[in-house]
């Protein structure tokens, strides 16, 4: 019952033996033993005060410890602390970290503020909506979308060409429109020429109250002259119906291409038009006959194929 070298009669464990650490005493050289296998409660398995830069994380106590990587800009800090959006060091991960929770400032989530993050920087952006739809409310360029930035903003603009020039196509971000229809009167075929069949239709136009009612042309083919080099074909704008129904919507490139919105059908009266009278004209705007039939007095129909044929009147 001998107690070791260096060992008191208060130290010396009941056993005598020699000192070690983990044997629940306290010895010399020994900061605290408290005799288990627990590394990270207060007295690790080294029989040493657990503290932060050890490498050991003291549960409850600590939330990292990587030891001598423990510092300013990594995953733990010089307390023991995990990285952390908001703690004002930035860490793995992020690109600033300004210590506070203000998205609109230049760091948003502890990254670089930029357009698209889905937060609006002060002074910096008029809107954010972190997307990457440039047709939306807000561009792409994190700008409020309106008439004249050139992008058209569905479901509002028809058109938007970047200005505000009348006559080129699109004004106010709105198609120009050219009204079609077909002459509620019916006409045999003395019409004194294309250009009497002009007169009817600006006859019926002013009947109708339509505005440049001077300007409406007969979709009537001769032998030669046909719309296509009757009417404007450098018109962009858009096609409709005595009642607004469009036609087709970007110009006579799109009148022509065979795919209408919506058939010819409608009267200057508004009334409906159940059948396609002669035109002799094709769906492209010329002339479906070019050589006359001697000895006939009755004209036949147009081809099955041209659907858009109809005796109408454009406004050119």
């Amino acid at each position: 019952m001998v107690c070791g070298t260096g060992e008191s009669m208060m130290s010396c464990p009941e056993d005598c033996t020699e000192p070690s650490c983990g044997n629940g005493a306290v010895e010399e050289g020994e900061p605290c033993d408290d005799g288990n296998d627990v590394d990270t409660d207060a007295c690790t398995n080294a029989c040493a005060m657990a503290s932060c830069g050890d490498g050991i994380v003291w549960t409850g106590e600590e939330q990292c410890d990587n030891g001598p990587d423990n510092g300013p800009g990594k995953a733990c800090s010089a307390m023991c602390e995990a990285s952390a959006c908001g703690d004002g060091d930035i860490g793995p991960g992020e690109t600033c970290d300004d210590g506070n929770a203000d998205d609109t400032d230049d760091c948003v989530a502890c990254q670089d503020a930029a357009c698209r993050d889905g937060s609006v920087q002060a002074g910096v952006e008029e809107c954010d909506d972190g997307n990457d739809i440039d047709t939306d409310t807000c561009t792409n360029a994190c700008e409020m979308a309106e008439c004249g930035d050139g992008i058209v903003q569905d479901g509002v603009e028809e058109c938007d060409d970047g200005n505000q020039v009348d006559g080129d196509g699109c004004f106010e971000c709105l198609k120009p429109r050219r009204v079609i229809f077909v002459t509620s009167k019916k006409f045999e075929g003395n019409l004194g020429g294309l250009s009497g069949a002009d007169e009817e239709c600006v006859m019926a136009a002013t009947a109708a109250g339509l505005t440049n009612e001077g300007s409406f042309r007969a979709w009537l083919s001769s032998q030669l002259n046909g719309p296509a080099t009757r009417l404007d074909t450098a018109y962009l704008g858009m096609y409709v119906l005595i009642d607004g129904t469009p036609v087709a919507e970007n110009g006579w490139a799109d009148l022509i291409d065979g795919e209408l919105l919506h058939a010819v059908d409608m009267t200057d009266a508004k009334g409906k038009v159940n059948s396609a009278p002669w035109t002799n004209t094709k769906s492209d705007g010329t002339p479906a006959i070019t050589t006359a039939t001697a000895g006939t007095t009755q004209r036949p129909r147009p081809p099955a194929a041209s659907v858009y044929e109809r005796d109408r009147c454009d406004l050119d």
